[in-house]
């Protein structure tokens, strides 16, 4: 019974610890690169998928995905180590049938490092859809 109070006490703590930690390094400024689909067929008629964000420090994030406009959206959710947007994109990403999302999630994960790691989920629809294409953002700062 001790060994399981005990248990149940370091988890306790070290849940509340981690819930609390500070925010790590900011994720405001303007980042470029590539959008990376998992699909790998999808990705080679795709590739490169080009990504260009602009991040204020209201957390409010606007650029490009591919062909499509990303317009000035707040996030969606903001919790201490990551951030979750749902974008409602202005035009098609590619013309592949299935790249023609309206809708793309991006969930930006903070990390210790000055760097942006972020995964995106391209939707017909902000709840379920089966035929969503997910993918990593490989994007540094842009050097202006």
């Amino acid at each position: 019974m001790k060994r399981l109070t005990f248990v149940l006490v370091a988890l306790a703590i070290t849940h509340f610890t981690y819930a609390e930690a500070p925010p790590s390094a900011p994720i405001a400024g303007h980042w470029v690169g590539d959008a990376r689909l998992f699909e790998k067929a999808v990705r080679a008629k795709a590739s490169p998928l080009p990504i260009d964000i602009r991040i204020e420090q209201d957390l409010a994030m606007s650029g490009r995905i591919g062909n499509a406009q990303i317009p000035k959206t707040a996030p969606a959710s903001i919790k201490p180590m990551r951030v979750e947007y749902q974008v409602a994109l202005v035009g098609s990403i590619h013309e592949l049938p299935k790249l023609k999302k309206s809708y793309m999630i991006v969930i930006v994960t903070r990390s210790a490092k000055d760097v942006l790691d972020a995964e995106f989920h391209l939707k017909s629809r902000i709840g379920f859809d089966p035929t969503m294409q997910v993918g990593h953002l490989e994007v540094s700062r842009a050097k202006e």
